[in-house]
């Protein structure tokens, strides 16, 4: 099946004014607040903005796109052109756009016709491709869009290399929600190879835990080789994760073969984070234990008890307390080793900064994501299949969002619109 991609250049449709227009066109995709991608659609130059489109799909985003008044034109990816029936045709710029840092130029689109309006017939039915919807200078073509809710979503790719590392920044309170509407916009961007992802690490860790078991059994010291290795492991195999958002994010794919990517990239440096992981989790477990001993001792009495329920909901709750920093160390350092290859020590530091510093953003993307995983879990826990790479989408989001700066242009499936 065809698959088409559309492009705008910054041209109006008449009757419109540039004002009008921009305001239309960052509602539509939620720009509101990037006015850096916003002047990337109108700078003269052929930028792709949405690409992977059905015919119908295709149709439907360009005449939103024209219903606020900026004319887009509609390519067909595989498509060869043919050779200009008569006179020299403009070139596009071949070079990506150095002032807007968000655009990635269409050289391949070819120069845009000239465009005429038609209006649509009295159904509302869309146009064919080269007919336009309607454009009037009072705006109503805009309110009047059946496509204007739900909002379309923006894909500007950004290029590789794009993510300057910066001292962790303090973001607004409700960023922690953008946060997993973004992971959710990863997700939809490559399910499929998300959920294999997830049953593939599933495979893995059932695999693993059954020989590792059998062998233990027969070597009880395998059991502590199982849990140093839990550990070890596990800053690895998240990084394998966020990378694959990396890789969304840079306007790429990636297969199954993302789980393990993570011993592809700093791999000493992530091996180092898991030892420092380690360690955090023996200690912990030391202080409780030699706590539970202490309280046990001296109450001297059958409600501190070993096996008692209070003695046990003191244990978790000591555990819990005490884990909270380690995660806050360990939320984002994946991303800032496998990503930027900062040291293990120093990444765990300024995850904890980060988070600290977004005190407010946490709070709330921990009531979401608590309720999301109440959700997840009702049907036979098969909603966790989505919600691990929507929960791992978010974690990218808010490294990116807290620890860097964007240098380069966007990815061509990234979902900007969260």
């Amino acid at each position: 099946m065809s698959t088409f991609k559309l492009i705008v250049n910054g041209t109006l449709l008449p009757g419109h004014e540039m004002d009008e227009v921009k305001a239309r066109i960052a509602k539509l995709f939620k720009l509101a607040d990037r006015p850096k991608q916003l002047a990337a659609l109108f700078s003269g130059q052929p930028v792709t903005i949405k690409t992977g489109l059905s015919e119908v799909q295709a149709r439907t985003y360009l005449n939103a796109i024209e219903g606020a008044g900026l004319v887009c034109q509609q390519v067909a990816e595989a498509e060869v052109k043919p050779e200009p029936e008569s006179g020299p045709q403009p070139e596009p710029a071949s070079a990506p756009l150095a002032s807007s840092g968000v655009a990635q130029v269409a050289a391949e689109a070819g120069p845009f016709p000239e465009r005429t309006t038609t209006a649509t017939d009295e159904t509302n039915t869309p146009p064919f491709i080269g007919q336009h919807a309607e454009a009037t200078p009072n705006g109503s073509a805009w309110t009047d869009n059946p496509y204007q809710q739900p909002e379309a979503e923006l894909s500007i790719p950004h290029e590789a290399d794009s993510l300057a590392l910066v001292a962790p920044k303090k973001l607004r309170g409700g960023a922690g929600v953008a946060w997993i509407k973004e992971g959710y916009g990863y997700f939809k961007m490559n399910p499929w190879v998300w959920i294999g992802m997830i049953l593939l690490g599933l495979v893995v860790m059932v695999g693993v835990g059954a020989v590792g078991g059998l062998l233990a059994a027969i070597f009880p010291p395998l059991g502590v080789v199982l849990f140093v290795g839990f550990y070890l492991l596990t800053p690895v195999f998240s990084a394998g994760f966020i990378l694959a958002c990396y890789e969304l994010y840079q306007g790429e794919k990636f297969g199954l073969g993302a789980l393990f990517s993570g011993f592809r990239n700093n791999l000493g440096g992530l091996l180092g984070l898991g030892v420092l992981y380690t360690i955090a989790y023996v200690i912990i477990m030391g202080v409780v234990m030699a706590s539970m001993m202490m309280l046990m001792g001296s109450q001297g009495n059958l409600m501190m008890g070993e096996g008692s329920p209070l003695a046990l909901l003191l244990y978790n709750l000591l555990v819990m307390a005490l884990s909270i920093p380690v995660m806050m160390a360990i939320w984002f350092a994946p991303a800032l080793v496998a990503i930027h290859g900062v040291s293990p020590l120093k990444a765990m530091g300024m995850s904890l900064k980060g988070c600290l510093r977004n005190v407010w953003p946490f709070t709330l993307y921990g009531l979401v994501g608590f309720v999301l995983a109440i959700v997840a879990t009702i049907p036979f826990g098969l909603g966790w299949l989505v919600l691990v790479p929507v929960m791992t989408g978010s974690i990218f989001a808010g490294y990116r969002e807290i620890f860097t700066e964007e240098q380069g242009a966007a990815p061509e499936s990234a979902d900007l619109s969260a």
